[in-house]
């Protein structure tokens, strides 16, 4: 049974401490300032600084315990910085912008959308939370997530517990540990690692998405105050829809969100989408490359799927940009971006 102190400290893990990264995040990057912002760059800053840290720690056969001490220290620093960040922001509050440009819309009918838009994503979250199902990718997400508990290791022991030199096994998750991230906050949190995936996971991820889509929201519509929310609901709506298969991105999100390939084609996709829409409209803005290297380090924590797929979406928008805007030293800058799926890739490779 879940206490009040297991749920405080999964808030804060999966909550506000993200929220407190995003806001030193955007405020160094020269981002966008609003709470969705703040939470969907802080999820993947938070998920880039994991593949960053515990790649090597697997690596090196560091215990579990230990790894993932190490890495809430590191977390916990960030969430400083970005309350400073915060406090900055408060303190030398930046010109208004939209004031004028929104003109056209009464605050009541900005509140009523805005309301409605809340209850589409409370309908999701109560369903996703109580037709939960499981599978058999139990087995590899869930299991390994309960073994790192039960050994204090980290993808070393098979689930009878005896220790082996299966090299794929190991292979797969010294690029892409995302059971890590569950065991962590099971870890910490209390809260037991099938509760965590199959219930508090979803509603996380639900959370998040929709931070991505009411920013996506933001960029097609930057006039209106209105057309945001409204943009989130028809997304949502898509998804509810779009369940035509236990394969389509729209299942993976909504009933397979503690798998790392789900969040792979739900999340990292659009939040890819995202910034490559923030490039077209800024492309002098350096800062949403290195914004692009952390969304690249994420992906690659997330999945070796979303690796591949992260390469193959930054090297497509590398080559069109680079011609669209006839700027050839853009590809340098892509590049960099790309370093992450390069050098994990190669890493890869070279232990195969």
């Amino acid at each position: 049974m879940l206490t009040a102190n297991n749920i405080i400290i999964a808030v804060l893990l999966m909550g506000l401490v993200p929220l407190f990264i995003g806001a030193g995040v955007c405020r160094i990057l020269r981002l966008r300032k609003t709470v969705s912002a703040f939470y969907a760059v802080g999820m993947f800053s938070v998920w880039a600084l994991a593949q960053l840290l515990i790649v090597p720690c697997i690596f090196m056969q560091t215990s579990f315990q230990l790894a993932a001490t190490f890495y809430l220290i590191v977390l916990l620093i960030c969430s400083l910085a970005g309350i400073g960040a915060l406090i900055l922001m408060v303190m030398r509050p930046e010109e208004k912008e939209d004031k004028k440009k929104q003109k056209g819309w009464k605050k009541a009918e900005i509140v009523i959308i805005h309301i409605l838009m809340a209850g589409v994503v409370g309908f999701v979250i109560y369903n996703t939370a109580v037709l939960q199902h499981t599978d058999a990718d139990d087995a590899t997400y869930v299991v390994n997530a309960v073994d790192m508990l039960r050994t204090d290791t980290m993808f070393r022991t098979m689930v009878t517990g005896e220790y082996t030199e299966n090299m794929l096994q190991f292979i797969k998750y010294l690029v892409a540990p995302w059971p890590f991230f569950g065991a962590f906050a099971a870890f910490f949190s209390g809260i037991k690692v099938t509760v965590l995936f199959h219930t508090v996971f979803p509603q996380v991820m639900i959370l998040l998405v929709t931070a991505v889509y009411y920013e996506l929201g933001t960029s097609f519509f930057m006039k209106s105050a209105v057309y945001r929310p409204v943009f989130v609901i028809f997304a949502w709506m898509f998804n509810l829809f779009g369940c035509a298969s236990t394969y389509s991105s729209e299942t993976f999100l909504m009933m397979r969100s503690w798998q790392g390939k789900a969040v792979v084609a739900g999340i990292g996709i659009p939040m890819m989408i995202l910034t490559f829409i923030e490039m077209y409209a800024d492309i002098e803005k350096t800062e949403l490359f290195l914004l692009l290297a952390v969304v690249n380090c994420s992906m690659c924590f997330m999945s070796g799927v979303g690796l591949a797929l992260s390469s193959i979406m930054t090297g497509s928008y590398a080559v069109i940009y680079s011609l669209l805007f006839k700027k050839p030293k853009m590809l340098l800058h892509f590049g960099a971006a790309l370093l992450p799926n390069v050098v994990y890739g190669a890493f890869y490779l070279s232990l195969l």
